[in-house]
């Protein structure tokens, strides 16, 4: 999904939910969008460039990449179970609220044919390389 879009879905739900929420509606913005700084780590790691438009250019260009199996550390699912307990235990539903619309407009993106290069456990993706 194209970060404008996760920026404005994740603005209005933040807007929306002010009234139920209060401040703490800053978090589904929060989680909303900014969970895709992933892949500037991601990228910035595996290419040692911390440039921020080159990383955004590689991403954009993402489809035509088949061969780079990406560990986006935010989106696995290891990262979404602890986000679900601290949103249990401290009750801050927004984390996971934010969260959840995030993963929702990622895959709903991704067509049922493509295959998914970005990986969806860390304990997986540590087995595949063992790292």
């Amino acid at each position: 999904m194209d970060l404008s879009r996760h920026f404005l879905i994740s603005c209005i739900l933040s807007i929306l939910l002010f009234p139920l929420y209060g401040a703490s509606s800053f978090l589904v913005f929060l989680s909303g969008f900014l969970i895709d700084i992933d892949h500037y780590i991601w990228y910035a790691l595996k290419f040692r460039d911390l440039n921020l438009k080159n990383s955004y250019v590689f991403h954009k260009k993402r489809k035509q990449l088949i061969e780079i199996d990406r560990l986006h550390i935010f989106h696995v699912f290891e990262f979404w179970l602890l986000i679900l307990i601290i949103s249990l235990i401290f009750y801050i539903p927004t984390i996971m609220i934010g969260l959840v619309i995030h993963l929702i407009m990622d895959f709903s993106e991704m067509p049922i044919t493509s295959k998914n290069l970005r990986s969806t456990s860390l304990i997986l993706w540590l087995y595949k390389y063992k790292v």
